[in-house]
């Protein structure tokens, strides 16, 4: 399943379908506040195509002389616009408190730190609060690969070398232990690497002195 249609479930389509007299632009607007989605008016269009929901606006539904019901009548809604339209600081029925987790598809779980809708991931989180900020050109791994297993003692800093050789090769298996040293190897043999060719080039760096 695209990951366009999983964000259409049965309460989204139900919704749209709710709101068919509105334009696309407006359904999208509504949708994305109340269901913290992020879509545009052509997805909404895609939907009521998919899903075969008629919208109220087609050219031709209204004959020539219709009185639109809420003329005269400006600032107020009426029929199913009166239960769905949101009001000023009106809390959004899903909407999630700092602090709150999720697991999303790339497998790492994700921490929502700030208003209205910063996360970050937690194993990134927990590193900097033990050992600081993230160097450029640096990863946080996980040592036995399970993304979900947020422990201090599970995360290594690599460089984002040391990831490329680690994955080309596909190095890291289940074991925890021997995942560490293979880790650790890898480093060594990349910064090896990296120094020889600035000493080739006639330029060191205090960090490649230190190897």
């Amino acid at each position: 399943m695209t990951g366009a249609k999983r964000k259409f479930t049965d309460e989204v389509v139900e919704f749209i379908s709710e709101n068919r007299h509105l334009t696309r632009g407006e359904t999208a607007l509504l949708v994305n506040e109340r269901f913290d989605l992020n879509i545009n008016k052509e997805a909404i269009q895609n939907a009521r195509h998919r899903y075969g929901i008629r919208s109220g606006l087609k050219k031709g539904i209204f004959q020539k002389g219709h009185v639109p019901a809420n003329k005269g009548k400006k600032g107020k809604t009426i029929g199913r616009m009166a239960e769905t339209q949101f009001k000023k600081g009106q809390p959004i029925w899903n909407h999630r408190p700092i602090g709150s987790e999720q697991v999303r598809a790339d497998g790492y779980i994700w921490v929502k730190i700030a208003e209205p809708n910063k996360w970050k991931e937690k194993h990134r989180i927990l590193w900097e609060s033990v050992n600081g900020s993230i160097p450029k050109g640096n990863k946080i791994v996980f040592i036995d690969q399970d993304r979900k297993n947020v422990a201090i003692e599970n995360l290594m800093l690599v460089t984002d070398g040391t990831v490329a050789v680690i994955n080309k090769h596909r190095l890291l298996k289940g074991d925890k232990d021997l995942n560490k040293s293979v880790l650790l190897m890898t480093e060594v043999v990349v910064k090896s690497g990296r120094l020889r060719k600035r000493k080739n080039n006639g330029t060191t760096s205090n960090d490649d002195r230190s190897i």
